[in-house]
């Protein structure tokens, strides 16, 4: 369902905080067709007040009052697309937790034992130098 350009115009102007009387004499109309043009607005947005109103054509509803659908969902497809964009797909594939544990552990392993004989060739050498 689309919005009329004079419900977008008044629920512009109800977003903005004016009243009714405001918005007949800025347009150049009555109150009671402020009154009447609100009552097709609310009907079209699902709403009961003007603050509801506001809110929802904020959320979902386009300065040309096209409905955009809610908030959320828009946002939601923003998010996908951008990260579709943003993120290439990659060839890499890290391999299985278990493997790799193993592997880490081994080559740890191995650091230590040929550091810890290096640092000891060190020490044995400096000692013997020294006395």
């Amino acid at each position: 369902m689309r919005l009329t350009p004079r419900e977008v115009q008044v629920l512009q102007l109800v977003r903005d905080g004016l009243r009714n009387g405001q918005i007949a004499t800025r347009l150049g109309v009555s109150e009671a067709t402020i009154r009447n043009t609100l009552t097709s607005a609310y009907r079209k947005l699902g709403v009961s007040n003007r603050q509801d109103a506001a809110a929802k054509f904020t959320e979902e509803w386009d300065e040309f009052g096209r409905y955009l659908g809610p908030l959320y969902q828009r946002k939601t497809v923003l998010d996908q697309t951008a990260k579709a964009v943003s993120e290439p797909p990659s060839r890499y594939r890290p391999p299985e937790p278990g493997f790799l544990n193993a592997v880490m552990a081994q080559s740890l392993i191995l650091l230590v034992t040929v550091g810890g004989l290096a640092f000891g060739l060190a020490a044995a050498w400096v000692f013997a130098k020294a006395f």
